[in-house]
């Protein structure tokens, strides 16, 4: 109940229907927990897959925009609609690997002020910008 998924789409169907076999994988420790998506007015058939996955899944909850907002002003509203103590905000194209999982659950327990998820160490020898352009974050909104 700490955590909640904002993910983030905009006319990308395909790319949403692997993100969506990886969230609601057997193995995926976040299927149940409670999931917004936020769609920039789809006309690619998003919608329609969105609301599919909807039936066998009562924990998603589909927002369409009432015209594209453009992908920033979309993760801005994701964080407006933060409800949980943690917000993760996924995109439509992510790719995910669930091995490490338990360190996430322990940081969000021990009330860490922000957790960082990336496929890489810090020391590995990436350039600057992949590094910090890479990783997704949950984050503690702190709620009024």
């Amino acid at each position: 109940d700490k955590l909640g998924i904002i993910l983030i789409t905009y006319n990308r169907k395909n790319y949403l229907q692997r993100t969506f076999d990886q969230i609601f994988a057997d193995n995926s420790p976040i299927k149940n927990f409670d999931i917004t998506i936020l769609d920039n007015k789809s006309t690619d058939g998003t919608s329609e897959l969105i609301e599919q996955y909807g039936k066998n899944f009562p924990n998603i909850k589909h927002i369409i925009h009432n015209h594209n907002i453009g992908g920033n002003a979309n993760i801005v509203r994701a964080f407006e609609l933060a409800s949980k103590e943690y917000i993760w905000v996924l995109c439509d194209d992510d790719v995910y690997d669930w091995s490490n999982w338990g360190e996430v659950e322990k940081a969000i327990y021990n009330n860490e002020n922000i957790i960082c998820l990336a496929r890489y160490a810090l020391h590995d020898s990436k350039k600057t910008e992949a590094i910090i352009l890479s990783p997704a974050f949950l984050h503690q909104p702190k709620l009024v």
